[in-house]
């Protein structure tokens, strides 16, 4: 069951910040409007991190997919989601950090039909970053959006790397200046770094 907890410095006791409800949770992310996402295996949550056992329901399943992975900053939340008819067929999405998410915008729509995506992360200007394979496997790709939309549904290439043999897009992390990724393949795992 993925409950989501609240320890007080000295542990004694927990804030249980969910019911239950919503079972197989995978990723959770915080912003810094006091609000904490969570995925499940149907929807993603949200519950305010100062208020016990209240939880809503942040965006539901929609189109047929499954929310992946989960990003947060002080303004936007965005998740990657994957159909649920085991077609691997992705979309990254964004919407306003807030209890509920009234609209969402697709920022690569069913883009990643066959591919691995890997991770999603925020800049301090809030732009979106994430990893990406090329559906043959051959190439890990960093994209790049605003979280109010890109290019008609065409996000930044940042990076392309081609790998040898099957191709694994792991974690991204961004500062200032970088964009850092994870690439697996046949030899193992390299951290990689790129200028945004």
């Amino acid at each position: 069951m993925s409950v989501p907890m609240q320890f007080p410095k000295d542990f004694s006791s927990t804030i249980t910040l969910n019911s239950g409800a919503g079972e197989g949770g995978t990723d959770i992310a915080a912003s810094n409007t006091g609000y904490v996402y969570w995925t499940t295996s149907s929807d993603i949550r949200v519950g305010k991190s100062s208020t016990t056992n209240v939880e809503s329901v942040y965006v539901s399943q929609f189109m047929g997919e499954r929310p992946q992975t989960i990003t947060a900053s002080g303004q936007y939340v965005a998740w990657i989601s994957k159909l649920s008819d085991g077609s691997g067929t992705s979309t990254v999405w964004a919407c306003a950090a807030t209890s509920s998410c009234s609209k969402s915008v697709p920022l690569a729509s069913k883009q990643f039909a066959g591919q691995h995506v890997g991770n999603i992360t925020f800049d301090a200007s809030d732009i979106v970053y994430w990893t990406a394979t090329d559906s043959a496997g051959k190439n890990v790709f960093v994209y790049s959006c605003a979280p109010t939309g890109c290019n008609n549904n065409k996000p930044t290439v940042v990076a392309q790397v081609p790998t040898q043999g099957k191709a694994f897009a792991g974690g991204v992390a961004v500062d200032s200046t970088f964009a850092y990724f994870l690439v697996g393949d046949g030899n193992g795992t390299t951290l990689f770094k790129v200028q945004k």
